[in-house]
């Protein structure tokens, strides 16, 4: 069985393993799997560039799983079947979400939601859907005992419950690992900032979402329970933060002001000493790709406006958009300067040398 799947969730499960889902044409919830042992993030990337990711459309060959309630949605694909035919713009973004956003929590699980945590196996219709968040209270990305990243989020839905739970949208794990490897700075201003940026959004959704079913401890009885699949912000023109945000996926024709706009930014903050180095350098890639995908978008012009015969060495190309693109982004080496000791002596001083040495030298390993 052929289907179109505009996707919704990709989350992060145990070692490389993840976990998809996407919403078909009829709004029906499909989660997409591969046989033992199961998807691995590999399977999502063609030639390293993630392809299966939230917004995209990707045509699988489904067929049947055998699965038990509440994980109705479960399907096989084959590996080598699935297609990419495109992504999602903003307003279909919206109206997706929108059209299958359930009226709160536990409208989505029909009843079977008990205590506002969890599903007993065997019960429920369906174990993945969609709401519009009332408020956004407070975002946690490490474990208050022992550091280690494990995001999670409360949030109020739209009939006043509260929520506290955890955060396995694939991204959202990522970026606390990632500020998890500079543990000493910045990581809870970090989450505070997050939460600043959600509560713009005209309009915020998020995915919900059960896990397996699990005895978290205490010999009680095994349960599926309720985390956050995918944190999905609608706001036309909001800015999230560098660390998680895909530039690249930002309208072509306002590219070159974008990065213009971003490298302010990144400079600005640089500036006001508000910024790590992980997270520094995070966005100073991402601008690196902008600039490349730029580069490539201006060759593609110049290509189709050459006489016959001519091609990209001329001067009309070196001169007028080469020298744009060199000076346009912050390279590495400015930010390395930003995070010289004379400069920001307060991240040096309380160090070991061998620490002071892998920050002020953060490429050799």
């Amino acid at each position: 069985m052929r289907k179109l799947l505009t996707m919704t969730d990709v989350t992060r499960m145990k070692g490389s393993r993840v976990c998809i889902a996407g919403i078909d044409s009829d709004g029906v919830c499909i989660r997409p799997d591969l046989p033992p042992p199961g998807l691995l993030q590999g399977h999502l990337q063609v030639e390293g560039h993630a392809i299966i990711k939230p917004r995209a459309k990707i045509e699988f060959e489904l067929q049947p799983k055998p699965s038990a309630k509440p994980h109705t949605e479960d399907m096989f694909f084959e590996a080598d079947t699935w297609r990419h035919v495109g992504d999602c713009d903003d307003n279909e973004w919206y109206q997706l979400l929108d059209r299958d956003a359930a009226p709160s929590v536990e409208a989505i699980f029909q009843g079977a939601l008990q205590e506002h945590k969890y599903v007993l196996p065997g019960e429920g219709a369906r174990s993945l859907g969609t709401i519009r968040v009332a408020d956004v209270h407070d975002m946690q990305l490490f474990n208050p005992y022992d550091g280690s990243p494990r995001p999670r989020l409360r949030f109020s839905d739209a009939a006043g419950v509260v929520y506290d739970l955890p955060i396995t949208d694939l991204a959202y794990r990522d970026w606390a690992a990632a500020l998890g490897a500079d543990a000493s700075r910045g990581r809870h201003g970090a989450a505070a900032r997050e939460v600043q940026e959600l509560r713009k959004a005209q309009a915020l959704f998020l995915r919900v979402g059960l896990t397996r079913p699990f005895d978290p401890g205490g010999g009680t009885q095994e349960k599926c329970w309720l985390q956050i699949t995918g944190i999905c912000p609608t706001s036309q023109g909001i800015t999230q933060n560098p660390e998680k945000q895909d530039l690249h996926q930002r309208d072509e024709r306002n590219r070159e002001l974008l990065l213009e706009q971003e490298t302010n930014r990144l400079i600005a903050a640089l500036n006001d000493n508000s910024m790590t180095w992980d997270e520094a350098r995070a966005w100073q890639r991402q601008l690196e790709v902008l600039a490349q995908r730029l580069k490539e978008a201006l060759e593609e012009t110049v290509l189709a406006s050459l006489p016959a015969g001519k091609s990209l060495s001329t001067d009309a190309y070196k001169f007028e958009h080469k020298p744009a693109l060199t000076t346009m982004y912050v390279d590495s080496a400015k930010i390395r300067k930003m995070f010289s000791p004379q400069r920001r002596p307060d991240l040096y001083k309380p160090m070991t040398r061998r620490a002071y040495l892998r920050v002020s030298n953060p490429e050799k390993k």
